[in-house]
């Protein structure tokens, strides 16, 4: 699954750590047909890049 998509979060969405995981329910993703759950650290630069998705 090669895609590539932008979504915007508020501070609202991360968890305590400053992160989020991807699938992510905000990137409309179907969690049985999709990639492995990972950690995205958000709260350290700002932004981050799902390694499977591209999200």
């Amino acid at each position: 699954m090669t895609t590539s998509s932008h979504i915007e979060l508020l501070a609202s969405d991360l968890n305590d750590q400053g992160g989020i995981f991807c699938p992510s329910p905000k990137a409309h993703m179907k969690i049985w047909n999709s990639h492995p759950k990972v950690y995205l650290d958000v709260a350290r630069t700002g932004m981050a890049k799902c390694p499977y998705c591209g999200t």
